[in-house]
C-alpha cells in the first residue's frame, strides 16, 4: 500500500510504500501516484530557479518520495495551492481505491 501524507501547514509530502495494485509496469495506481508526486517535485523546482522558494528538499526514490518547501509570504498562497491541488489528485485516489493507497492531511493548526 502507499501512504501519503501531506504536512499542510509546512507543504510537506511524505509518500512511502507501494500500491500492489497490478504487475510492475502495469499498476495504474502506483503510475497515477507517481505522476502527481513527480509533478509536485517539479514545480517545486521550477519554483526555486525563480527564486520564489527558499531552498526546497525534493527526495524521489522507489517506494519513498519527500518534498518539502517554503515560499516567503508573497509566494506562499500560490504553493499552497499547488500542494493543495496535487495532493486532492491523493485524495482521489485514496477515496477509488482505498486497498491501494492512503492519504491523510495533517494541518498542525487543526490539532491545536
Amino acid at each position: 500500500m502507499i501512504k501519503v501524507t501531506y504536512y499542510r501547514d509546512d507543504n510537506r509530502v511524505i509518500m512511502e510504500g507501494h500500491a500492489g495494485s497490478a504487475p510492475i509496469g502495469q499498476d495504474l495506481v502506483c503510475a497515477s501516484a507517481s505522476i502527481l508526486i513527480q509533478t509536485l517535485a517539479l514545480f517545486v523546482c521550477n519554483m526555486a530557479e525563480a527564486r520564489q522558494t527558499k531552498c526546497p528538499i525534493v527526495k524521489l526514490s522507489e517506494g519513498h518520495a519527500f518534498i518539502d518547501c517554503k515560499a516567503p509570504t508573497r509566494y506562499k498562497s500560490v504553493v499552497t495551492l499547488a500542494f493543495d491541488t496535487i495532493c486532492a489528485g491523493f485524495g482521489l485516489l485514496a477515496h477509488d481505491y482505498p486497498d491501494n493507497i492512503s492519504y491523510e492531511i495533517r494541518d498542525i493548526k487543526q490539532s491545536i
